[in-house]
């Protein structure tokens, strides 16, 4: 008697995005300097389709828009005066247009299936170097 052969299932979207995020994840800690991003005045770097592109953010910044080409469509970032955010794009859950404004070094907004990263490195001008805390106490 012979047992049945169990197969897996093909993967899901679920999965692929999953494997898409540990790759940009893993890319992005790499191409990082943890000494160097925070030198210099506050900037955004946006990482898209394998460019970097990199925009000021001072106080005196004049409003614009920026458009990025990825695979599922066209994202638009929005910067404003010492601050930026994801206005639109074309992916299915808008997580990095939910990240909201991200005015400080650290500040990150991420659209996986548009393989798009926006990170605010650098400080604002007389700013001392502050350390800061990622988490939640009780």
């Amino acid at each position: 008697m012979s047992r049945p052969i169990l197969r897996r299932a093909p993967g899901t979207v679920a999965d692929a995005l999953l494997v898409v995020s540990w790759l940009i994840l893993a890319a992005w800690s790499l191409y990082a300097q943890p000494g160097s991003a925070q030198q210099g005045p506050l900037r955004l770097i946006v990482w898209s389709n394998g460019s970097e592109h990199q925009v000021m953010l001072a106080q005196d910044q004049l409003p614009q828009q920026l458009s990025f080409e990825g695979p599922v469509g066209l994202t638009i970032v929005d910067i404003a005066p010492g601050k930026a955010r994801v206005l639109a794009s074309p992916c299915s859950q808008q997580i990095c247009r939910l990240s909201g404004w991200l005015s400080s070094a650290g500040d990150v907004a991420a659209c996986v299936p548009n393989r798009l990263v926006a990170r605010v490195v650098g400080r604002r001008e007389n700013q001392p170097e502050q350390i800061r805390v990622d988490g939640i106490s009780r």
